[in-house]
């Protein structure tokens, strides 16, 4: 009775349809989407890489090159389609460039240059790292407070393009830094003027920043450079302090990162910095506790209404969800379900399977992809869904995730790009949030980006189009941008098939997934345990 009363809403539809053609004496155009297929640019340090799905071109310019007098010397579009205007020429990339390419609907392009000039400015004795204000083209470099002014020796100066940038005074006149000196930087027949500082502290060496993990520690410190830099820690009220090996520090002139491994979670520890004989002020900090990610071995599942398979055992307060809501609730089939097929040395039963398909009534349908995220399915739009991605976590810090996966990645076949191989994509952030990510699949302003999102700390990502045929485990580092917020959200998702949001992908592509684990640890090579 329920398919009987879907099949009569479809077919009610389409003869609504149908009859207001005849009412407005009018013919739907086909839909054919239209692309920037190829650009030939001078002056890029590399390929300019297409992506139809945002629709935009990225173009990697050399720091050479005039980003005011971008030289495109060619570029073209998918069979008959208008442009707005004409590509071919100079263009000023410093903001990017848009362009509408016009058949039967209208497509707007981007065009965004991306260039990267190398700066220094170094000083014998220098304390610390030097400090950027690219926008208002000021350089801050810091010095002990003993030293003298008059006569401060530069050992890097770069503030434009390498072989083409002109500068004065020299770099063997700036001597006296007892104000600040001003340097005219020319390139391209044009000139800017930098300011650039040189400012004594009081103190030899500082912690600048601890930001504590669960069994790691991140210390960013100031020192001086040329000189014997590190910490030494230990736990609140030993007696020994430990040092921090060489190999856990990364230098960059007298500033310096130091990552501390091995630690217990939930235990306050005392750091000190040192450089030479100076030494920085004993700081504490209190390791964080191990977040325990319910379900992460895919046994448990729940067979919602006797259609949906849902990984986990209630569904009243649920860490797993999937789009099984979509697809199953019209009985086109579930995009992920629990399998028998297990990872080698596993102790459990169950693996969760997922797999892409077009999900259709009556040949009335979109591609789905196979996808399993931690968080919620709130409710069906149409033949998508609105998910809220990611689950409140304890305040932890972890290094990665670690997987067994196998899948396989299927030839295109469903959507507007119909060619290539698909995408196997599998994302894990941990962010400072609120509230979950709302995610509506209809909406592509509303689909979450793990590169982009507002409040994401930290990252680890994996993307391919290689087929993985046997359980493997795979292990992904997180890639922290943030040392200052503290995470309490982490979203995880998987997807054979990662254009599904833009119902692009392969009926032939599909993804095993067992025995998931969160990382707290790094060995002494740097990579996460």
């Amino acid at each position: 009775m329920r398919m009987n009363k879907i099949y009569l809403t479809i077919i009610t539809a389409i003869a609504s349809l149908s009859i207001a053609g005849c009412i407005h004496n009018d013919l739907p155009y086909p839909v054919v989407e239209l692309e920037i297929t190829g650009i030939e640019v001078e002056g890029t340090s590399g390929p300019c890489v297409i992506n139809s799905v945002n629709r935009t071109v990225t173009i990697p310019l050399l720091e050479t090159t005039d980003i005011r007098n971008v030289d495109i010397t060619s570029i073209s579009y998918s069979e008959k389609a208008k442009a707005s205007e004409s590509l071919v020429g100079t263009f000023d990339l410093r903001t990017p460039k848009y362009v509408t390419l016009s058949l039967y609907q209208d497509y707007e392009w981007c065009l965004i240059a991306e260039q990267n000039i190398e700066r220094t400015f170094s000083i014998r004795g220098q304390m610390g790292a030097t400090e950027w204000d690219l926008e208002n083209l000021i350089a801050t470099a810091y010095i002990r407070n003993d030293f003298d002014l008059s006569n401060v020796e530069i050992t890097d100066l770069k503030l434009g393009p390498t072989g083409i940038t002109t500068m004065s005074p020299s770099t063997e006149e700036l001597k006296d830094f007892n104000s600040v000196r001003f340097v005219d930087v020319t390139y391209h027949n044009r000139s800017d003027r930098w300011s650039l500082y040189v400012i004594p502290k009081e103190l030899q060496v500082e912690i600048r920043n601890v930001c504590a993990g669960t069994k790691v520690a991140w210390i960013d410190v100031a020192g001086i450079a040329e000189t014997d830099m590190g910490v030494r820690y230990r736990k609140k009220n030993d007696s020994e302090w430990l040092t921090a090996p060489e190999k856990w520090i990364e230098f960059d002139g007298g500033n310096f990162m130091a990552i501390i491994r091995g630690l217990q979670p939930q235990t306050t520890y005392e750091i000190i910095a040192y450089s030479d004989d100076n030494t920085s002020d004993v700081m504490e900090f209190t390791t964080g506790e191990i977040y325990e990610l319910p379900n992460a071995d895919m046994e448990e599942w729940n067979n919602k209404d006797g259609i949906i398979w849902c990984p986990t055992s209630s569904l009243l307060d649920a860490t797993w969800d999937t789009g099984n809501h979509a697809t199953g609730s019209i009985g086109a089939g579930n995009l992920t379900s629990p399998s028998d097929d297990i990872r080698p040395g596993s102790t459990g039963k169950k693996s969760a399977y997922m797999a892409s398909m077009k999900a259709s009534v009556m040949g009335i349908g979109k591609f789905a992809a196979g996808n399993l995220f931690v968080g919620k399915f709130i409710q069906i739009d149409g033949m998508g869904g609105i998910v809220d991605f990611g689950k409140p976590m304890k305040a932890a810090r972890p290094t990665g995730v670690r997987f067994w996966m196998k899948n396989n990645c299927g030839t295109i076949n469903e959507g507007n790009h119909t060619s290539g191989i698909d995408l196997t994509k599998i994302y894990a952030c941990v962010c400072n949030s609120t509230e979950p990510y709302r995610v509506n699949t209809n909406k592509e302003e509303t689909l979450f980006n793990p590169n982009t999102a507002p409040g994401v700390i930290a990252a680890a990502l994996y993307e391919s189009t290689t087929s993985v045929p046997s359980w493997t485990q795979i292990t992904l580092p997180f890639e922290y941008k943030d040392f200052d917020a503290e995470p309490n959200m982490l979203v995880f998702t998987f997807t054979c098939s990662g254009y599904g949001d833009y119902f692009t992908g392969s009926t032939q592509s599909w993804m095993y997934i067992d025995d998931v684990e969160i990382l707290y640890d790094l060995d002494d090579d740097g990579n996460c345990k």
